[in-house]
């Protein structure tokens, strides 16, 4: 298991997320394969959902079937420095503006952020829909929100801007994917990788 700083990349994950949101839970698959990573979670005292493989959309809308969730964020778990301070922005911007019924991305309709800063904060109604009368296709059920951006158009998408037009940051990867991704992170700052050791 892939760790940094001591720390396995699933717990560094969790203790980043842990610091914005009181309810973090992991999605995974029934599948034997995926046995070895749930007993670690469990271990480290981790939530976490097993449900379908072949589909992370029906296995969050399986989810999120019996739960009283209005919305939620998608965070991938390549993605151990997600930012936490934008996230508070967002909600802020949530409170004050009443978005809480539409997506709010900075993904769509094209990346402009660094790779592992991927905001998506959905409404759980708009997964309901995709699964239940969405037509999906094999592509949409694969990944979580393909069917949410090909059907913008049926309803308010939120974006959120780099704040220079101009600028594009996608060629930042702060993401855990490859060796060589992995290898990059010892080149960065402390307060990227442990974040709580820098708030007051």
């Amino acid at each position: 298991m892939l760790t940094i700083k001591g720390k396995p990349l699933y717990g560094l994950l969790h203790e980043r997320l842990s610091l914005v949101f009181k309810n973090v839970i992991f999605l995974t698959s029934t599948s034997e394969t995926d046995d070895a990573y749930c007993s670690l979670l469990e271990a480290s005292g981790i939530n976490f959902y097993r449900g379908n493989l072949e589909s992370t959309l029906i296995r969050t809308y399986e989810y999120l079937s019996n739960k009283d969730i209005k919305s939620f964020y998608r965070v991938c778990g390549d993605s151990p420095f997600y930012p936490i301070d934008i996230v508070r922005n967002v909600e802020w911007i949530v409170k004050k503006r009443a978005y809480e019924t539409q997506i709010i991305t900075n993904v769509y309709p094209k990346r402009k952020w660094p790779k592992g800063w991927s905001i998506e904060r959905i409404p759980t109604n708009l997964i309901k829909y995709a699964v239940e009368e969405g037509n999906t296709t094999i592509e949409d059920n694969e990944h979580l929100t393909p069917w949410l951006y090909s059907n913008s158009y049926k309803y308010n998408v939120h974006i959120i801007s780099v704040k220079e037009p101009n600028i594009n940051l996608n060629s930042i990867r702060l993401v855990i994917d490859t060796q060589d991704d992995y290898s990059a992170v010892k080149e960065l700052p402390m307060y990227l990788i442990d974040p709580k050791e820098y708030l007051e």
